[in-house]
């Protein structure tokens, strides 16, 4: 939100070789695109996209992520049913991101070569590849946080007299679809708010300046921020606060006030986590390297006020006040801090560009000739040598989920006229059903009913929505079974159901006689007639038909 004393930086041909390293990035993106497989989550997000409108609305606003991905997924889809093409979203997000993100690293630094080795080391990392192969919202967020942050950055550098309108626009416009494809991008909306109050407190300069360009630009500056700031609590308020509490298996990056950690062990433990996730090499502790950092990044901040400065420490200020709001969010039970890997993914990027900026700044202030370049060279050497190693230890996996408890229920069910499932087991189901077409053709309360379709074959699904994992052993399960077989209109179903936890089933041969009794006796008491019943680990099939 300051003006610059000084001249743009001349047009260069960066944007070849950013190209060049998105063409790079596109070769492991594009095979693991292809080749890896997609995970539980992925999935559900493919078995909400193919709904019919009046089911879609209904399915996404059952999840915890705003629309815009769906969205898009949902337009990917047309081009046809393969690994691929459900990760289309996320893989030429990922490449946008890398472009994007050279381009700031060059409004940064003014350096060609630290704009490419930044998008070289952003974009060739195991974390980046990773993310853009899911079927998730996180890195069409980050991409579009990073079209937010350059036209931030342009809007707190605007030239004297200029309005900074189109910088304005697309701020606002691309930080309200971060928001719509992920609620953290609220995270870099509220340091990018903050950022110059913390410039200002560290530098008399940028401080005296800083004030009358607030009071002189207010109503610009209000309307550049507000619909952000509405649009964020709308959808907050609406659909993301039911969903903002620990989540069970991210459980240890949420702090518990009853637990045996102090706040202080919580939060030196996940930052230890959360440096591990970004960087090849473990400090530990990671406190130190963290500690040295902000101690030059305050250093740098001190005495320079020109454009390009003012870029890097507002770019260093957003990724530390990121950094201590993920973990306030962590202390208050919002969300987590330390990991997962795409829950903590936004603060890689912000990570980088600082990382770089600072060695460029750092090595520019060294009284030796060319350190500048040998420093950087050694960066482009070592992110290659560790994008190689990650890529060498990474196992390819091909198979879905469930693909073994899949193939055992068709070999003893080959053709089932009417499969019921439960709300956990239809992701597993539709995994590999993908590419059939599902298409709802009545809905009776919480048990849905689809006829699934492909090359002239088809079957019913019904899906009891209100029942997460079905318990056999519970004698509150079998009504809802039985709902389902009267909805079947006189044909026999046929459960497939995974037991999640592995709780409710026979734990050794033995017990598998008195399971099944059990099964039995509680069907008789509904009025089902339990016709097959195959239990395998923790696989339960069971069919049932009309009396």
């Amino acid at each position: 939100m300051i003006p610059s004393r000084s001249p743009a930086l001349a047009p260069s041909r960066v944007n070849l070789f950013l190209l060049l390293v998105c063409i790079l990035a596109a070769i492991p993106m594009v095979y693991f695109g292809a080749t890896y497989y997609i995970d539980y989550d992925g999935y559900w997000h493919v078995f909400i996209a193919k709904q019919t409108w009046s089911s879609f609305l209904g399915e996404y606003q059952a999840t915890a992520h705003p629309p815009l991905f769906f969205l898009l997924l949902r337009g990917a889809i047309t081009i046809g049913d393969s690994r691929l093409v459900y990760r289309l979203v996320s893989i030429l997000s990922g490449l946008g991101a890398i472009f994007v993100i050279g381009r700031i690293a060059r409004d940064v630094t003014g350096s060609r070569l630290a704009a490419v080795l930044t998008a070289f080391m952003f974009g060739l990392s195991a974390s980046v590849i990773l993310i853009s192969c899911e079927v998730r919202s996180y890195m069409l967020c980050a991409f579009l946080a990073l079209l937010a942050f350059q036209s931030y950055l342009n809007i707190m550098t605007v030239e004297p007299g200029q309005t900074g309108l189109g910088a304005r626009i697309r701020f606002s416009a691309s930080l309200c679809l971060a928001i719509l494809s992920h609620y953290s991008a609220l995270f870099v909306f509220m340091a990018c708010l903050a950022a110059p109050v913390y410039l200002a407190l560290v530098n008399k300069d940028y401080r005296a300046r800083l004030i009358p360009f607030l009071r002189g630009r207010w109503r610009e500056n209000f309307l550049t921020f507000f619909p952000v700031f509405v649009l964020g609590l709308a959808l907050y308020w609406f659909q993301g606060r039911p969903f903002a509490s620990p989540l069970v298996y991210l459980s240890q990056f949420y702090f518990d006030p009853a637990g045996s950690e102090s706040r202080i062990e919580f939060l030196l433990r996940n930052l230890q986590n959360a440096f591990d996730l970004f960087t090849p090499v473990r400090f530990d502790p990671a406190l130190i390297p963290v500690c040295i950092f902000a101690a030059m990044t305050v250093y740098v901040a001190r005495f320079r006020t020109e454009e390009r400065d003012i870029r890097l420490n507002l770019t260093i200020a957003v990724f530390f006040l990121m950094l201590g709001a993920f973990m306030v969010a962590a202390l208050r039970g919002r969300y987590p801090f330390g990991g997962g890997l795409r829950h903590q993914f936004l603060l890689f990027p912000f990570l980088a560009l600082s990382a770089v900026g600072i060695l460029n700044k750092i090595s520019s202030l060294m009284p030796v000739r060319n350190i500048r370049i040998i420093l950087l060279a050694a960066g482009f050497m070592a992110s290659g040598a560790n994008s190689m190693a990650a890529y060498a230890r990474f196992q390819n996996i091909r198979d879905d989920n469930a693909t073994r408890d899949i193939a055992l229920f068709r070999s003893f069910f080959q053709h089932p006229r009417v499969v019921l499932l439960d709300q956990f087991n239809v992701v597993s189901f539709f995994a590999h059903h993908h590419d059939w077409k599902w298409t709802t053709v009545a809905r009776h309360g919480s048990l849905y009913k689809y006829v699934v379709s492909k090359n002239g074959n088809e079957f019913t699904v019904m899906r009891e929505n209100s029942v997460w994992n079905f318990d056999f052993t519970a004698a509150n399960s079998y009504p809802y079974i039985k709902q389902a077989l009267e909805a079947a209109a006189g044909e026999p179903i046929t459960v497939f159901c995974i037991d999640q936890a592995g709780s409710h089933v026979p734990r050794a041969p033995a017990d598998e006689q008195a399971f099944e009794q059990n099964v039995r006796m509680l069907a008789s008491q509904a009025g089902l007639h339990l016709k097959r019943l195959v239990v395998k680990g923790v696989d339960i099939f069971a069919q049932f038909d009309p009396r």
